[in-house]
């Protein structure tokens, strides 16, 4: 129970952790959303690119599809670093009270 606890924890901060990257690197640079709601756009991944017609801007070479890939691959990356931090965590503290 308490590693299950742990790992959400941990995966909560590195998803505000990544929320916040993806707003100072992604988010204006890589496309441009007129509706684009600062720090959130990371937890709504279907509203990042409504089309040019719009008045919404994607870099070249990048679509909605790539966008999504990205962002998984993120959320995919904080649940391992999470995992791997939470084990640790449990393994260090078992050697300390033995």
């Amino acid at each position: 129970m308490r590693f299950g606890l742990k790992f959400l924890g941990l995966f909560l901060c590195s998803t505000v952790i990544s929320a916040v990257l993806w707003e100072h690197f992604v988010a204006g640079k890589i496309y441009d959303c007129l509706w684009r709601m600062a720090y959130i756009d990371f937890f709504f991944p279907d509203n990042w690119y409504h089309g040019a017609d719009s008045g919404d801007m994607i870099q070249p070479g990048w679509s909605k599809s790539k966008l999504l890939v990205l962002w998984q691959s993120i959320l995919f990356g904080s649940a391992v670093i999470s995992a791997i931090l939470t084990f640790l965590y449990s393994w260090f503290t078992r050697l300390g009270a033995k």
